[in-house]
């Protein structure tokens, strides 16, 4: 096992997808940290202009994060999943993206 330190856009991508499993009232020290994800995402009928500026935040509060360049939000029925796609710039200058994807029960 070796540690590896990363900075930039790295670091970056590294912070939003730990921070994307995290949901809102599973941290017994802080309820309110983490995503609304049985409050307002992963509902039936989901409002996807909620969904998009919970993300938009998400990202942009993430440090490193200067911009979010794009970001879309897609419902696939039938393998009953929810995507958040993402572009963003860093400090560094460099472009962080990911696709973040939930399962839905």
């Amino acid at each position: 096992r070796e540690l590896v330190l990363v900075r930039g856009a790295t670091m970056a991508l590294q912070q939003i997808r730990v921070g994307a499993e995290i949901w809102q009232g599973q941290l017994s020290w802080d309820p309110d940290a983490g995503l609304p994800m049985l409050q307002q995402i992963l509902v039936k009928g989901p409002d996807f202009r909620v969904i998009q500026q919970i993300f938009r935040s998400f990202v942009l509060d993430t440090a490193g994060v200067v911009s979010l360049d794009d970001l879309s939000v897609s419902l696939d029925r039938r393998a009953r999943t929810l995507s958040v796609t993402f572009r963003a710039t860093c400090e560094d200058g460099a472009e962080a993206a990911d696709v973040l994807t939930f399962a839905l029960a």
